[in-house]
């Protein structure tokens, strides 16, 4: 990780506001032990990263099997995992064969299916049942599907903070200054918590910069001018959208267009009052 000046948060941040970009290495880590490295880092408890949805944790523990391949002499078999139409809690698991040196070598089996209930409790709240009767393998998968969701439920990884991270993004109004690098400017009235989460990332071996930006007559025109820019094209891509929803004869999808407009629209007068202030304008 590269070599980055130590970051105060004192509540007293001065200046114009931060330049903040980030980058989260793969990780896992417990969430008892991610709420530790928050909390060491001057974050509130109280605004810690959302646990685990149990029924996200079931998708993804179910979608294991399908990293699966096990050969035996002439046989390759492979697993898919489909949804069944209407029941969202419940997965089909479909065996694939491929017998080498047949002519039909091909051959597609529905073996099972792993349900969800969301009222059990956690050790009970995910079943299997079989289909294919004799079907060795079924208690490892069982097993497998099992021990990695209950896993997931307790577990933290880089998806999980880049999304709290983009959210805070979000909720500073922190205006776009590089598209292609990913770079933001933050308002001085969120710099001190920018500082934190720049910590923050930090204490998980990854990297977040929150670099001071001088309140001098260049900065404020060159931020004055990057909120112009992000107005503009917020108005031009509304426009457009407007020009569809003119066009569309399904009023439903025509509402939910102009809905989007509004949303937009509301969320850039936000973000320009915020910078009112801080610009002098």
């Amino acid at each position: 990780m590269a070599e980055i000046p130590d970051v105060t948060a004192t509540g007293a941040a001065q200046g114009l506001g931060r330049l903040v970009w980030f980058s989260v290495q793969a990780f896992e880590l417990s969430r008892d032990l991610l709420l530790e490295k928050w909390k060491e880092s001057g974050l509130p408890e109280g605004d810690f990263i959302p646990a685990p949805r149990a029924p996200d944790c079931f998708k993804t523990a179910v979608r294991k099997i399908a990293d699966l391949e096990e050969e035996e002499g002439q046989e390759i078999r492979r697993y898919n995992v489909e949804r069944e139409i209407g029941k969202p809690d419940v997965r089909h698991i479909i065996l694939m064969h491929y017998l080498r040196g047949t002519d039909k070598p091909f051959s597609f089996e529905d073996i099972g299916t792993f349900n969800f209930n969301e009222d059990a409790p956690s050790e009970q709240a995910v079943t299997g049942k079989l289909f294919k009767e004799g079907f060795e393998r079924w208690a490892f998968l069982s097993e497998l599907v099992q021990r990695e969701y209950l896993k997931l439920l307790t577990t933290h990884n880089e998806i999980d903070v880049r999304t709290a991270v983009q959210r805070k993004l979000r909720e500073w109004h922190a205006l776009l200054m590089r598209p292609t690098g990913g770079v933001y400017f933050v308002g001085i009235q969120h710099a001190d918590e920018a500082d934190r989460y720049a910590r923050f990332l930090r204490a998980i071996e990854s990297e977040m910069w929150s670099i001071k930006v001088s309140k001098g007559v260049e900065e404020t025109q060159m931020v004055a001018q990057k909120l112009e820019e992000h107005a503009q094209d917020v108005k031009d891509k509304t426009n457009k959208l407007e020009q569809d929803a003119q066009g569309m004869t399904d009023e439903t999808k025509q509402k939910a267009v102009r809905q989007q407009i509004a949303d937009q629209l509301e969320e850039l007068a936000k973000m320009q009052d915020s910078y009112q202030g801080l610009l002098g304008d």
